[in-house]
Parts: structure tokens; sequence; C-alpha cells
């Protein structure tokens, strides 16, 4: 009786956690696109060169700009060389401590047509231990951010 009432509370927690992160959208769903448009480039001997686009149709670049900003600086990190004007900023340890915290996340948003261009780029110097999946991970979570920000 009492494992039955534990997997009744269980689901009914889980089912309303779904159900509310359906109705807005999650990072994860938004961010899709992101996946596709991650590249890696160079190699041990010279460092490695990440980047991630994304193309808001639907969102200024006023705002996509201050979404990223906000998306990343929830992340721990320290915003530096902001230009809302061009649209450029740095990021440091927004990969987090462990992952050549030193390094800044560059970050680029640009006009569209009818929206916004964010793109993100990360470089790091020979021999440097990292995990490609956590600075893909990171990136897209970040992008994902700009299409459900409401401000």
């Amino acid at each position: 009786m009492r494992g039955s009432w534990r997997t009744f509370l269980s689901c009914a927690v889980l089912a309303s956690a779904l159900s509310t992160r359906a109705a807005i959208g999650t990072p994860e769903e938004t961010a899709e696109p992101c996946h596709a448009n991650f590249t890696v480039s160079g190699g041990r001997l010279s460092g490695y060169s990440f980047k991630a686009f994304a193309n808001f149709p639907a969102v200024a670049p006023a705002r996509a700009f201050s979404s990223l900003a906000r998306a990343i600086a929830a992340d721990g990190a320290t915003l530096q060389n902001t230009n809302e004007k061009l649209g450029t900023f740095s990021a440091l340890n927004a990969l987090g401590p462990n992952m050549a915290g030193s390094r800044p996340v560059n970050a680029l948003v640009t006009p569209e047509q009818s929206g916004a261009r964010v793109e993100l780029s990360w470089s790091i110097a020979p021999f440097i231990a990292f995990h490609k999946g956590d600075v893909e991970t990171r990136f897209c979570k970040w992008l994902g951010r700009v299409g459900l920000d409401p401000k």
C-alpha cells in the first residue's frame, strides 16, 4: 500500500511538471537547430574552436541580445566588453571553472530581415582537456533561452 501511494504521488508531480514544460516549451525544443549548427574545428596540437548559431525570425535584435546576456549570466558568467549597439559581448567563466574559464565565450547578435541571428564562439589552446558535448549543451541551452524569453 505504501509503495503504491509513493508511485501515485511521483506520477502526479511528474505529470504536472511535464504539462507545464510542454505548455511553455523547453530550451531543448527551441535549441534543436542549434545542434545542427554547432561546429568544432582544429585539433589537439592547434587548439579547438567551437561555434554555434541560431536564427530567430520573430525576435528583435535588442531582445535577443538581452535574452542571451541574461541566459549566460544566469550560469555564473561575468559579462565584459558589452556593446549592445554592435551586438557583441564576451563572457568569462561561462562554461564553468573546469572548462578553461579564463577563455571567454564571444557572442554576436546581428539583425536579420525580420529578426535576429545569434552566434556564439569559444576557442581553447592546445592540450586543454574539455568535453565537446558539454560545450554544445551549454551553447544550445543559451540559444534556446533566446527564443523563450518573454522580455
